[in-house]
Protein backbone atom coordinates (compact mmCIF):
# COMPACT_ATOMS: atom_id res chain seq x y z
CA UNK A 1 0.00 0.00 0.00
CA UNK A 2 0.97 3.53 -1.15
CA UNK A 3 -0.22 6.95 -0.11
CA UNK A 4 0.41 10.89 -0.68
CA UNK A 5 -0.98 13.94 -0.03
CA UNK A 6 -0.79 16.92 -2.36
CA UNK A 7 -1.98 19.79 -0.74
CA UNK A 8 -2.81 21.69 -4.19
CA UNK A 9 -3.83 24.87 -3.29
CA UNK A 10 -4.86 25.97 0.13
CA UNK A 11 -8.34 24.82 0.11
CA UNK A 12 -7.89 22.11 -1.97
CA UNK A 13 -6.03 18.59 -1.11
CA UNK A 14 -5.78 15.16 -2.97
CA UNK A 15 -5.29 12.08 -1.27
CA UNK A 16 -3.72 9.06 -3.93
CA UNK A 17 -2.36 6.38 -4.30
CA UNK A 18 -2.76 2.13 -4.90
CA UNK A 19 -2.58 -1.15 -3.16
CA UNK A 20 -1.26 -4.73 -4.55
CA UNK A 21 -1.96 -7.82 -3.18
CA UNK A 22 -1.35 -10.93 -3.76
CA UNK A 23 -3.34 -13.84 -2.03
CA UNK A 24 -2.60 -17.36 -2.51
CA UNK A 25 -5.42 -19.97 -1.11
CA UNK A 26 -4.99 -24.00 -1.53
CA UNK A 27 -7.73 -26.19 -0.02
CA UNK A 28 -6.69 -29.55 1.94
CA UNK A 29 -9.98 -31.05 3.91
CA UNK A 30 -9.58 -33.29 6.39
CA UNK A 31 -12.24 -35.58 5.47
CA UNK A 32 -11.84 -35.33 1.07
CA UNK A 33 -15.13 -36.01 -0.58
CA UNK A 34 -15.16 -35.19 -4.69
CA UNK A 35 -18.45 -35.02 -4.78
CA UNK A 36 -18.87 -31.99 -2.03
CA UNK A 37 -15.56 -30.63 -1.58
CA UNK A 38 -13.03 -30.01 -3.63
CA UNK A 39 -9.11 -29.92 -3.60
CA UNK A 40 -6.64 -27.24 -4.98
CA UNK A 41 -5.27 -23.80 -5.13
CA UNK A 42 -6.39 -20.35 -6.30
CA UNK A 43 -4.20 -17.33 -6.37
CA UNK A 44 -5.88 -13.52 -6.61
CA UNK A 45 -3.17 -11.36 -7.80
CA UNK A 46 -3.71 -8.03 -8.10
CA UNK A 47 -0.70 -5.69 -8.44
CA UNK A 48 -2.55 -2.35 -8.66
CA UNK A 49 -5.37 -1.01 -7.22
CA UNK A 50 -5.65 2.63 -7.24
CA UNK A 51 -7.49 5.27 -4.78
CA UNK A 52 -8.08 8.56 -5.12
CA UNK A 53 -9.79 11.07 -3.02
CA UNK A 54 -10.18 15.38 -3.87
CA UNK A 55 -11.04 17.38 -0.50
CA UNK A 56 -12.07 21.18 -1.11
CA UNK A 57 -12.67 23.47 1.55
CA UNK A 58 -15.58 26.11 1.00
CA UNK A 59 -15.45 27.62 4.09
CA UNK A 60 -14.12 26.84 7.74
CA UNK A 61 -17.50 24.95 8.65
CA UNK A 62 -17.58 23.02 5.22
CA UNK A 63 -16.38 21.29 2.47
CA UNK A 64 -17.14 19.06 -0.77
CA UNK A 65 -15.60 16.06 -1.46
CA UNK A 66 -14.67 13.21 -4.15
CA UNK A 67 -13.77 10.01 -4.01
CA UNK A 68 -12.48 6.93 -6.30
CA UNK A 69 -11.36 3.35 -5.35
CA UNK A 70 -10.49 0.62 -7.31
CA UNK A 71 -11.04 -3.13 -4.69
CA UNK A 72 -10.25 -6.69 -5.15
CA UNK A 73 -11.92 -9.57 -3.12
CA UNK A 74 -9.46 -12.49 -2.51
CA UNK A 75 -10.71 -16.27 -3.28
CA UNK A 76 -12.15 -17.60 -0.09
CA UNK A 77 -12.64 -21.25 1.74
CA UNK A 78 -16.19 -20.99 0.01
CA UNK A 79 -14.74 -21.41 -3.76
CA UNK A 80 -13.55 -25.31 -2.74
CA UNK A 81 -17.26 -26.49 -1.08
CA UNK A 82 -17.60 -27.40 -4.72
CA UNK A 83 -17.24 -30.89 -5.87
CA UNK A 84 -13.88 -31.65 -7.42
CA UNK A 85 -15.05 -31.63 -11.15
CA UNK A 86 -16.91 -28.70 -11.09
CA UNK A 87 -13.34 -26.82 -9.37
CA UNK A 88 -11.02 -28.78 -12.19
CA UNK A 89 -13.31 -27.31 -14.91
CA UNK A 90 -13.54 -23.32 -13.14
CA UNK A 91 -10.58 -22.82 -11.52
CA UNK A 92 -8.70 -21.41 -14.91
CA UNK A 93 -11.34 -19.21 -15.74
CA UNK A 94 -12.31 -18.06 -12.14
CA UNK A 95 -11.67 -14.24 -11.42
CA UNK A 96 -11.62 -12.46 -8.10
CA UNK A 97 -14.56 -10.17 -7.79
CA UNK A 98 -13.53 -6.70 -8.19
CA UNK A 99 -14.93 -2.96 -7.79
CA UNK A 100 -14.98 0.20 -9.00
CA UNK A 101 -16.44 2.96 -6.41
CA UNK A 102 -17.00 6.85 -7.43
CA UNK A 103 -18.61 8.96 -4.61
CA UNK A 104 -19.23 12.77 -4.53
CA UNK A 105 -20.59 14.61 -1.71
CA UNK A 106 -20.75 17.63 0.45
CA UNK A 107 -20.66 18.36 4.57
CA UNK A 108 -20.62 20.67 6.80
CA UNK A 109 -20.49 21.46 10.80
CA UNK A 110 -22.50 24.42 12.40
CA UNK A 111 -22.56 24.88 16.19
CA UNK A 112 -25.91 22.51 16.22
CA UNK A 113 -26.24 20.73 13.42
CA UNK A 114 -23.83 18.44 11.64
CA UNK A 115 -24.33 16.76 8.42
CA UNK A 116 -23.88 15.01 5.17
CA UNK A 117 -25.28 14.98 1.52
CA UNK A 118 -23.27 11.78 -0.92
CA UNK A 119 -24.13 10.29 -4.09
CA UNK A 120 -22.61 7.13 -5.40
CA UNK A 121 -21.80 4.91 -8.29
CA UNK A 122 -20.47 1.21 -7.88
CA UNK A 123 -19.70 -1.10 -10.43
CA UNK A 124 -19.08 -4.68 -9.27
CA UNK A 125 -17.32 -7.46 -12.05
CA UNK A 126 -17.07 -10.85 -11.92
CA UNK A 127 -19.62 -11.64 -9.41
CA UNK A 128 -19.71 -14.95 -8.66
CA UNK A 129 -22.43 -16.87 -7.31
CA UNK A 130 -23.26 -20.24 -5.83
CA UNK A 131 -24.90 -22.06 -8.32
CA UNK A 132 -27.23 -25.63 -7.99
CA UNK A 133 -26.11 -28.44 -10.22
CA UNK A 134 -28.76 -30.78 -10.82
CA UNK A 135 -31.77 -31.64 -9.08
CA UNK A 136 -32.15 -30.47 -5.59
CA UNK A 137 -33.37 -34.57 -4.25
CA UNK A 138 -29.82 -35.93 -5.67
CA UNK A 139 -27.98 -33.81 -3.02
CA UNK A 140 -24.94 -32.66 -5.46
CA UNK A 141 -22.61 -30.05 -4.40
CA UNK A 142 -23.00 -26.45 -5.77
CA UNK A 143 -20.94 -25.04 -8.20
CA UNK A 144 -19.46 -21.64 -8.30
CA UNK A 145 -20.31 -19.49 -11.85
CA UNK A 146 -19.26 -16.30 -13.20
CA UNK A 147 -22.61 -14.32 -13.40
CA UNK A 148 -21.33 -10.85 -14.96
CA UNK A 149 -21.60 -7.63 -13.06
CA UNK A 150 -23.73 -5.23 -11.50
CA UNK A 151 -24.76 -1.55 -11.23
CA UNK A 152 -25.44 0.07 -8.34
CA UNK A 153 -26.20 4.15 -7.77
CA UNK A 154 -27.18 5.65 -4.80
CA UNK A 155 -27.60 8.89 -2.75
CA UNK A 156 -27.59 9.29 1.32
CA UNK A 157 -28.25 12.16 3.52
CA UNK A 158 -27.44 12.16 7.41
CA UNK A 159 -27.48 14.66 9.76
CA UNK A 160 -27.06 15.27 13.56
CA UNK A 161 -29.38 17.80 15.20
CA UNK A 162 -28.21 19.33 19.10
CA UNK A 163 -31.01 20.74 20.29
CA UNK A 164 -30.55 21.42 23.21
CA UNK A 165 -28.04 20.55 26.05
CA UNK A 166 -27.59 16.83 26.27
CA UNK A 167 -29.72 15.83 23.65
CA UNK A 168 -29.04 15.16 20.26
CA UNK A 169 -31.42 14.26 17.30
CA UNK A 170 -30.11 12.19 14.60
CA UNK A 171 -31.38 11.21 11.37
CA UNK A 172 -30.21 9.48 7.75
CA UNK A 173 -31.71 8.21 4.19
CA UNK A 174 -30.42 6.12 2.03
CA UNK A 175 -31.74 5.14 -1.99
CA UNK A 176 -29.89 2.19 -3.64
CA UNK A 177 -30.41 0.97 -6.49
CA UNK A 178 -28.79 -1.90 -7.46
CA UNK A 179 -29.39 -4.12 -10.76
CA UNK A 180 -27.53 -7.31 -12.64
CA UNK A 181 -26.18 -6.03 -16.02
CA UNK A 182 -26.22 -9.66 -17.72
CA UNK A 183 -28.78 -12.88 -17.98
CA UNK A 184 -27.19 -16.01 -16.41
CA UNK A 185 -26.72 -18.80 -18.55
CA UNK A 186 -27.30 -22.61 -16.86
CA UNK A 187 -27.60 -26.09 -17.77
CA UNK A 188 -30.00 -28.48 -17.75
CA UNK A 189 -31.10 -32.00 -19.09
CA UNK A 190 -33.78 -31.59 -21.80
CA UNK A 191 -36.76 -33.84 -20.49
CA UNK A 192 -37.21 -35.07 -24.40
CA UNK A 193 -33.60 -35.03 -25.60
CA UNK A 194 -32.07 -35.48 -22.31
CA UNK A 195 -29.35 -33.85 -23.99
CA UNK A 196 -27.67 -31.29 -21.60
CA UNK A 197 -29.06 -27.64 -23.24
CA UNK A 198 -28.14 -23.93 -22.14
CA UNK A 199 -31.04 -21.76 -19.71
CA UNK A 200 -31.06 -18.57 -19.95
CA UNK A 201 -31.89 -16.83 -16.64
CA UNK A 202 -33.28 -13.39 -17.50
CA UNK A 203 -31.75 -11.61 -14.50
CA UNK A 204 -30.28 -8.74 -16.37
CA UNK A 205 -31.84 -5.50 -15.48
CA UNK A 206 -33.30 -7.06 -12.18
CA UNK A 207 -32.72 -5.54 -9.15
CA UNK A 208 -29.94 -7.46 -7.13
CA UNK A 209 -31.89 -10.08 -4.40
CA UNK A 210 -31.85 -8.46 -0.07
CA UNK A 211 -31.50 -4.82 -1.80
CA UNK A 212 -33.86 -2.81 -0.42
CA UNK A 213 -34.07 0.75 -2.19
CA UNK A 214 -34.62 2.77 0.62
CA UNK A 215 -33.17 2.80 4.60
CA UNK A 216 -34.43 5.37 6.90
CA UNK A 217 -33.33 5.93 10.58
CA UNK A 218 -33.80 8.37 13.29
CA UNK A 219 -32.61 8.53 16.59
CA UNK A 220 -33.35 10.88 19.44
CA UNK A 221 -30.68 10.50 22.38
CA UNK A 222 -30.05 12.26 26.19
CA UNK A 223 -26.88 12.10 27.44
CA UNK A 224 -25.51 13.92 30.61
CA UNK A 225 -22.59 11.70 31.24
CA UNK A 226 -24.39 9.96 34.39
CA UNK A 227 -27.83 8.63 32.95
CA UNK A 228 -27.90 8.34 28.61
CA UNK A 229 -30.53 6.78 26.69
CA UNK A 230 -32.13 7.36 23.11
CA UNK A 231 -34.90 5.79 20.96
CA UNK A 232 -34.74 4.24 17.68
CA UNK A 233 -36.49 3.90 14.83
CA UNK A 234 -35.18 2.26 11.48
CA UNK A 235 -37.14 1.36 8.11
CA UNK A 236 -36.69 -0.77 5.51
CA UNK A 237 -38.18 -1.22 2.14
CA UNK A 238 -39.28 -4.17 0.80
CA UNK A 239 -37.21 -6.37 -1.15
CA UNK A 240 -36.85 -9.05 -3.48
CA UNK A 241 -36.06 -13.04 -2.66
CA UNK A 242 -35.42 -14.17 -6.25
CA UNK A 243 -33.02 -12.82 -8.88
CA UNK A 244 -36.11 -13.16 -11.27
CA UNK A 245 -37.82 -10.55 -8.84
CA UNK A 246 -41.25 -12.67 -8.78
CA UNK A 247 -41.40 -12.56 -5.22
CA UNK A 248 -40.44 -9.94 -2.11
CA UNK A 249 -40.04 -9.68 1.27
CA UNK A 250 -42.56 -7.50 3.24
CA UNK A 251 -40.58 -4.02 4.59
CA UNK A 252 -39.97 -3.38 8.00
CA UNK A 253 -40.17 -1.09 10.94
CA UNK A 254 -38.10 -1.94 13.99
CA UNK A 255 -38.32 0.21 17.36
CA UNK A 256 -35.54 0.02 19.74
CA UNK A 257 -35.07 1.91 23.35
CA UNK A 258 -32.04 1.72 25.14
CA UNK A 259 -31.47 3.40 29.07
CA UNK A 260 -28.50 3.63 31.18
CA UNK A 261 -26.56 4.99 34.11
CA UNK A 262 -22.60 5.53 34.87
CA UNK A 263 -21.12 4.87 37.67
CA UNK A 264 -18.87 7.98 39.34
CA UNK A 265 -16.68 8.38 42.44
CA UNK A 266 -15.56 4.98 42.72
CA UNK A 267 -12.27 3.55 41.24
CA UNK A 268 -14.30 -0.04 40.63
CA UNK A 269 -17.34 1.34 39.05
CA UNK A 270 -15.67 4.36 36.86
CA UNK A 271 -17.95 4.46 34.25
CA UNK A 272 -19.78 1.51 34.19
Amino acid sequence: HLQDTWQIIDPLKLNFGFKAMKVDIEGKPVVYDPTSVSRGELTTDKKFLPQAGLNYAVNDWSEIFADYSKNARAFNAGNFAVSQQSFDETKNTLKPETSDTYELGYRFHVPKFEGVLAVYHVKFDNRQLSVQVGSPILGLASGIQNVGSVTSNGFEAAGTWHFMENWSLFGSYAYNASTYDSDVVDHAIDPITHLLVDVVIPTSGKTTVDTPKNLLKAQLSYDDDTVFGNLGMSYMSERYYTYTNDITVPSQTVFDATLGYRFHGSDLAEGA
